[in-house]
């Protein structure tokens, strides 16, 4: 398993690092009265703190892990259950060791010893994921899997050819219902059958429903004029305050998947539906990923069986070669089928099945919510929860961008961003530039209308998007093409939100230029990258100063949630 693994690393680097004490204690610096005081006190946690790591991936190691199968649909949740007490105590040795290392660290230490001590926390810090983790799923999967009672799920499948911030608009969905580990899929259709549900009679799907939600004020400033109403039917200065039935076309354009699929479910039972315990949202990547660890698939009207790498291709692209009619149905056919595979068949070990799932997951291609806060939480340590977090004292970004022409084209997009600033250390105080260069890839013919048309009136091949830009600091101007531009202002979860409509014709290249100034922590600095999952994967370029430090320095992709600072970049669960 990876946490023994790194737990047993982390004992092997603290046994080097009390080896090389002993050898020190040989020379002459033994003499030193500083070092001296500090040797037996040193010793002996390190000693102690070895020896917790490896009793603590012993006892990981005793686990039968390989024991959790998925088998023609149903886990066996006794034997996850079974987990949680030595899971637990794993955790709780591995925190205890993170503490007892954090405390041992000091400025007086001797180099080579503190070398091998920041190894060791590295490790340990990097178990330490896994042990929470580990235990939370243990502790509260069987519930999840319907031990104590039935659990029913909303599964719903985007797909990025028409951007939202969860990937892209929701296509198709099913419901599933999960009894003391048996999983059966209990309902399958279409986005238009459920604004269908929610369509008052006598009214059209662009009416306020009778449904109010139940989110935040700023969630209606944001999302209300996209159809989520207003939450308060009785306030006739914003409008009517129930939900638009139409707006399930725009439910996905938040970045928060909490925030998204605690509106879903609700959306889900006003329409008549029965209630859900959470939601969960999977695009082409994570069908793919299905896919590799169940086997291909065969569906009517595709001529040869499809693979993973053919499925993933097939949406992102091809489909969108065929008439509207067809690449519907057929779309319809791959999600259920798809799905209807993975839970049938006897799928791989766990390590097996986290290695081929993990990436999607944690690249926000299949993420979920769960309605009781405790399953909401282990959502968050596995990596899975798709949240945008609050930025609390750390600088960032996130780049989103919701398809506002009403076509099947950003399959084509292509983005790359810049971001340069300058920190300073004593006030917190950010400076930056940041730069989003948008390419519409997509011909003028070729494909269907409804994939290079537009609902709007502009020539084919044109992509109207709506660009937001999240970020800590206040935006002090902006410029489309050098040409300075308005925006749109707001706040969503403790980010500052900037929007603007673009308009890219085919084969166009066009340039925001925006200019950020604010304040961050001062007890030092750290940038947020909040991906959004895309159809091309972001270009991302950070170089980050204060005076002659280097303090976060990035060019590539990045394609997970992320924290970068001057240790480097890591996952941010």
């Amino acid at each position: 398993l990876a946490a023994a693994a790194s737990l047993r690393s982390a004992a092997a680097e603290l046994q080097r690092a009390n080896d090389s004490i002993d050898a020190i204690w040989t020379q002459p610096s033994r003499l030193i009265p500083v070092v001296s005081q500090h040797r037996s006190v040193l010793v002996g946690i390190l000693t102690e703190a070895a020896s917790s790591a490896s009793a603590a991936a012993d006892a990981l190691d005793v686990a039968d892990i390989d024991s959790l199968r998925l088998v023609n649909g149903t886990l066996d949740v006794e034997a996850l259950a079974i987990l949680a007490d030595p899971l637990s105590d794993l955790n709780d040795a591995v925190e205890s060791m993170a503490t007892v290392l954090a405390d041992a660290n000091s400025p007086w230490l001797i180099g080579t010893v503190q070398d091998e001590l920041a190894n060791a926390l590295e490790e340990i810090e990097a178990a330490a994921d896994q042990s929470r983790a580990s235990a939370s799923a243990a502790l509260h999967g069987p519930a999840l899997l319907g031990r104590d009672e039935s659990r029913t799920y909303l599964v719903v499948f985007t797909s990025p050819g028409e951007a939202r911030g969860q990937s892209g608009l929701m296509g198709n969905w099913a419901e599933i219902d999960i009894t003391d580990g048996t999983i059966r899929q209990t309902d399958f259709g279409r986005t238009a059958e459920l604004i269908r549900d929610l369509t008052v009679a006598g009214q059209d799907d662009l009416s306020p429903s009778a449904l109010v939600l139940r989110a935040s004020a700023e969630y209606f400033d944001r999302y209300g004029p996209f159809g989520a109403g207003t939450g308060d039917a009785g306030d006739d200065t914003r409008g009517g305050g129930g939900v638009q039935p139409k707006f399930w076309s725009n439910v996905t354009m938040s970045p928060d998947t909490p925030t998204v699929g605690s509106v879903m479910a609700q959306m889900y039972e006003g329409g008549g539906h029965g209630h859900v315990d959470g939601v969960f949202v999977m695009d082409p990547t994570a069908l793919a990923a299905l896919l590799r660890v169940a086997g291909p698939v065969t569906v009517e009207g595709i001529d040869t069986e499809i693979s993973a790498d053919s499925l993933e291709q097939y949406l992102l692209f091809d489909q969108y070669k065929l008439e509207e009619n067809v690449r519907r149905d057929l779309l319809e056919a791959v999600a259920a089928i798809t799905l209807e595979q993975f839970l049938s068949v006897s799928l791989p070990e766990p390590q097996e099945l986290a290695r081929v799932l993990g990436p999607a997951a944690t690249e926000g291609h299949l993420v979920g919510w769960a309605e009781r806060p405790d399953e909401q939480e282990t959502l968050r340590l596995i990596g899975m929860a798709g949240q945008l977090p609050n930025p609390d004292g750390r600088d960032g970004l996130a780049i989103v961008t919701n398809n506002a022409s009403g076509n099947k084209i950003d399959s084509f997009l292509e983005r790359t961003v810049s971001y340069a600033a300058a920190y300073d250390e004593s006030t917190g105080g950010v400076d930056a530039e940041l730069v989003v260069t948008l390419h519409n890839a997509a011909p003028s013919t070729g494909y269907p209308d409804y994939v290079i048309g537009n609902i709007v009136g502009l020539p084919t091949g044109t992509n109207r998007t709506l660009l937001t830009v999240y970020t800590p600091l206040g935006v002090e101007s902006a410029t489309l093409d050098d040409e300075v531009i308005g925006v749109t202002s707001g706040t969503e979860l403790g980010w500052n939100t900037v929007t603007m409509s673009i308009d890219l014709a085919a084969g166009e290249t066009r340039t925001v230029r925006f200019d950020l100034s604010g304040a961050v922590s001062k007890s030092g600095y750290a940038f947020v990258w909040r991906a959004q999952p895309v159809a091309n994967a972001d270009v991302v370029t950070i170089d980050v100063r204060s005076g002659d430090q280097r303090e976060v320095a990035f060019d590539g992709e990045l394609i997970r949630l992320t924290i970068l600072d001057r240790d480097g970049r890591r996952a941010l669960r």
